[in-house]
């Protein structure tokens, strides 16, 4: 594998990222919202600037949230809502895992 290409490509401007190409196992660069590999030439599709978060992502994030804030509560009703959200939580990503 040759990185004068990769060395190129970044001068023109493109990023490395840190996934590898499908086809050959070479680095992907992206370049004006395109995502390529410089070896194979293979493209992929534009992807929106928006990441995409799953319901299960933004669950566990939240119960992770909960879990710091209960850990520094002293409040004995503050802690028991904080309980009581984790418990809706934990039950919703079960239901999901289900599912």
């Amino acid at each position: 594998m040759e990185v004068r290409k990769i060395v190129e490509a970044l001068e023109k401007g493109a990023t490395l990222l840190g996934e590898h190409c499908e086809n050959c196992g070479a680095p992907l660069l992206k370049k004006d919202n395109e995502v390529f590999c410089v070896y194979c030439e293979r493209k992929e599709e534009k992807k929106d600037e928006k990441e995409e978060i799953t319901l299960e992502e933004i669950l566990n994030e939240t119960a992770q949230h909960l879990m710091g804030v209960l850990r520094r509560e002293k409040d004995p009703e503050k802690i028991y809502k904080i309980l009581l959200s984790l418990e809706k939580l934990l039950d919703m990503m079960e239901r999901l895992r289900k599912s």
